[in-house]
């Protein structure tokens, strides 16, 4: 039953989120509105995978296998939007998977940051000022996102993209650290970016090395590793940045 009350207050809380999303930006209010449906479908997907630590009936599971099965078109439907954040095809796996063994609790929590990552994107390109890197090469040290797509969408502020062989083999990216001749929003718009095309963005550090002041850098760092990831709301709100001991 406490298992049950806590999916309950999941779907509501992100329904919640979603329903103020929409009400910020109208053209994405079909968008919100299937993303909506997603989260109850998944959210019933988890309290199946906790069915190995509660009791339940073979009737309830058999019930909610039923949902997830006749609905099982409605989480399909989210990938091409994801797709055109730039989310890699493993990534999509763990939203939309043909497989419900596959399905992953936490893509839950990270579609609605993309979301949000979106509407800050969208809210950038149409402020009065918008933003506007210049010379500035965004070096992203691993490949697990669609890349094409996330060049195109830094290339839209200014950026150029370029990959580099990952330092780090076993962490996936999850930190941001910005030269000297970069700026706070430069590097808050690379996060948007980044979190919309499904990374966990852990961190943002400034860069004591000359070498990289023209540069910012994505990289693996151990020390946020076990940190939860930023929303966009996190990101947008950050007022300190340390610098970061390697790079």
């Amino acid at each position: 039953m406490m298992e049950q009350t806590s999916i309950a207050e999941k779907k509501e809380t992100f329904e919640t989120a979603l329903t103020k999303i929409a009400a910020q930006d109208r053209r994405r209010h079909r968008t919100a509105q299937i993303l909506t449906v997603v989260m109850v479908i998944v959210a019933a997907a988890w309290l199946i995978f906790s069915a190995s630590k509660v009791e339940h009936s073979a009737k309830q599971l058999e019930g909610l296998d039923r949902q997830i099965e006749k609905d099982g078109k409605v989480l399909k439907a989210l990938t091409p939007l994801l797709e055109n954040f730039g989310w890699s095809s493993e990534k999509l796996s763990t939203v939309a998977g043909d497989d419900k063994a596959r399905l992953d609790p936490n893509a839950i929590d990270r579609v609605l940051r993309s979301v949000e990552a979106d509407d800050q994107l969208s809210k950038l390109r149409l402020s009065a000022h918008p933003p506007r890197a210049w010379d500035t090469e965004v070096l992203y040290y691993r490949k697990d996102i669609d890349s094409p797509k996330v060049a195109s969408a830094l290339e839209d502020f200014g950026f150029r993209f370029k990959e580099e062989a990952p330092l780090v083999a076993d962490v996936p990216c999850n930190d941001i650290v910005f030269g000297a001749n970069s700026s706070p929003e430069d590097a808050r718009v690379v996060a948007y970016v980044l979190i919309r095309a499904g990374i966990d963005i852990k961190g943002i550090h400034r860069s004591n090395l000359a070498s990289k002041s023209n540069a910012i850098q994505v990289i693996a760092n151990r020390i946020v590793a076990d940190r939860a990831p930023l929303s966009p709301n996190q990101v947008l709100a950050l007022d300190r940045f340390d610098p970061d001991p390697t790079y």
